[in-house]
Protein backbone atom coordinates (compact mmCIF):
# COMPACT_ATOMS: atom_id res chain seq x y z
CA UNK A 1 0.00 0.00 0.00
CA UNK A 2 1.15 3.75 -0.79
CA UNK A 3 2.14 6.09 2.13
CA UNK A 4 -0.34 8.46 0.92
CA UNK A 5 -2.93 5.77 0.97
CA UNK A 6 -2.47 4.55 4.29
CA UNK A 7 -1.84 7.61 5.95
CA UNK A 8 -5.58 8.12 4.36
CA UNK A 9 -6.67 5.14 6.59
CA UNK A 10 -5.76 5.56 9.36
CA UNK A 11 -6.89 9.16 9.16
CA UNK A 12 -10.35 7.57 8.24
CA UNK A 13 -9.71 4.92 11.06
CA UNK A 14 -9.25 7.60 13.80
CA UNK A 15 -12.05 10.39 12.40
CA UNK A 16 -14.63 7.76 12.09
CA UNK A 17 -14.16 5.27 15.34
CA UNK A 18 -14.35 2.07 13.50
CA UNK A 19 -12.18 -0.64 14.17
CA UNK A 20 -9.58 -2.17 11.73
CA UNK A 21 -11.72 -4.87 10.54
CA UNK A 22 -14.63 -3.03 9.76
CA UNK A 23 -12.64 -0.21 7.50
CA UNK A 24 -11.10 -2.87 5.49
CA UNK A 25 -14.57 -4.47 5.03
CA UNK A 26 -16.22 -1.56 3.96
CA UNK A 27 -17.99 -1.47 0.31
CA UNK A 28 -18.92 1.40 -1.86
CA UNK A 29 -22.13 0.67 -1.04
CA UNK A 30 -21.87 1.56 2.74
CA UNK A 31 -20.48 4.84 1.71
CA UNK A 32 -23.25 7.47 1.43
CA UNK A 33 -21.72 10.59 0.56
CA UNK A 34 -25.16 12.05 -0.15
CA UNK A 35 -26.39 11.61 3.73
CA UNK A 36 -23.31 11.94 5.29
CA UNK A 37 -23.20 8.34 6.65
CA UNK A 38 -21.40 4.96 6.68
CA UNK A 39 -22.97 1.73 7.31
CA UNK A 40 -20.70 -0.93 9.84
CA UNK A 41 -22.41 -3.82 8.79
CA UNK A 42 -19.24 -6.80 8.31
CA UNK A 43 -15.69 -6.86 9.69
CA UNK A 44 -12.74 -8.52 8.25
CA UNK A 45 -11.30 -10.49 10.57
CA UNK A 46 -8.31 -13.06 10.25
CA UNK A 47 -8.56 -13.42 6.84
CA UNK A 48 -12.40 -13.47 6.22
CA UNK A 49 -15.25 -11.57 5.80
CA UNK A 50 -17.37 -11.84 8.74
CA UNK A 51 -20.28 -10.03 10.48
CA UNK A 52 -19.13 -7.31 12.95
CA UNK A 53 -18.18 -8.28 16.63
CA UNK A 54 -21.24 -7.63 18.75
CA UNK A 55 -24.41 -6.53 17.66
CA UNK A 56 -23.92 -3.25 18.92
CA UNK A 57 -21.11 -2.94 16.52
CA UNK A 58 -24.02 -3.03 13.51
CA UNK A 59 -24.64 0.65 13.07
CA UNK A 60 -24.49 3.92 10.91
CA UNK A 61 -22.21 6.78 11.90
CA UNK A 62 -22.74 10.19 10.68
CA UNK A 63 -19.91 11.86 8.63
CA UNK A 64 -18.41 15.27 9.74
CA UNK A 65 -16.32 17.92 6.83
CA UNK A 66 -13.48 16.40 7.87
CA UNK A 67 -14.50 12.82 7.27
CA UNK A 68 -16.27 13.58 4.49
CA UNK A 69 -13.09 15.19 2.76
CA UNK A 70 -10.88 11.95 3.50
CA UNK A 71 -13.40 9.42 2.11
CA UNK A 72 -13.92 11.97 -1.16
CA UNK A 73 -9.92 12.53 -1.24
CA UNK A 74 -9.69 8.77 -2.74
CA UNK A 75 -8.26 8.49 -6.30
CA UNK A 76 -10.88 8.10 -8.89
CA UNK A 77 -9.94 6.27 -11.71
CA UNK A 78 -9.68 7.20 -15.27
CA UNK A 79 -11.43 4.69 -16.78
CA UNK A 80 -13.32 1.09 -15.10
CA UNK A 81 -13.54 -2.14 -17.23
CA UNK A 82 -15.62 -4.54 -15.17
CA UNK A 83 -15.45 -8.54 -16.11
CA UNK A 84 -18.04 -10.74 -14.91
CA UNK A 85 -20.75 -13.23 -15.49
CA UNK A 86 -22.67 -12.16 -12.83
CA UNK A 87 -24.19 -8.66 -14.23
CA UNK A 88 -26.14 -7.71 -11.36
CA UNK A 89 -22.95 -7.49 -9.33
CA UNK A 90 -21.21 -5.44 -12.43
CA UNK A 91 -23.77 -3.04 -12.58
CA UNK A 92 -23.91 -2.26 -8.37
CA UNK A 93 -20.27 -1.68 -9.02
CA UNK A 94 -20.48 0.30 -11.98
CA UNK A 95 -23.46 2.16 -10.32
CA UNK A 96 -21.79 2.83 -6.72
CA UNK A 97 -17.89 3.89 -8.07
CA UNK A 98 -16.46 6.99 -9.73
CA UNK A 99 -14.57 7.24 -12.47
CA UNK A 100 -13.98 9.16 -16.11
CA UNK A 101 -15.64 6.53 -18.36
CA UNK A 102 -16.30 2.48 -18.22
CA UNK A 103 -18.06 -0.38 -19.28
CA UNK A 104 -18.98 -4.30 -18.60
CA UNK A 105 -16.86 -7.36 -20.57
CA UNK A 106 -16.37 -4.73 -23.04
CA UNK A 107 -12.77 -3.49 -24.33
CA UNK A 108 -13.46 -2.02 -28.06
CA UNK A 109 -15.89 0.60 -26.76
CA UNK A 110 -13.22 3.53 -25.34
CA UNK A 111 -11.33 2.19 -28.41
CA UNK A 112 -13.31 3.60 -30.63
CA UNK A 113 -14.83 7.08 -28.89
CA UNK A 114 -12.73 10.28 -30.48
CA UNK A 115 -11.61 12.66 -27.68
CA UNK A 116 -10.73 10.34 -24.77
CA UNK A 117 -7.26 11.11 -24.07
CA UNK A 118 -5.65 7.30 -23.86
Amino acid sequence: MKDQNMKRVVRFIYLSGVRIGQALALDPEDVHLEKRTISINKSYQFGELKGPKTKADYRTIGMNDELMETVAEREHPLAMYVFTSDLKWAKRVMSTQQYGGGCINEVCVHMMVKGVPF
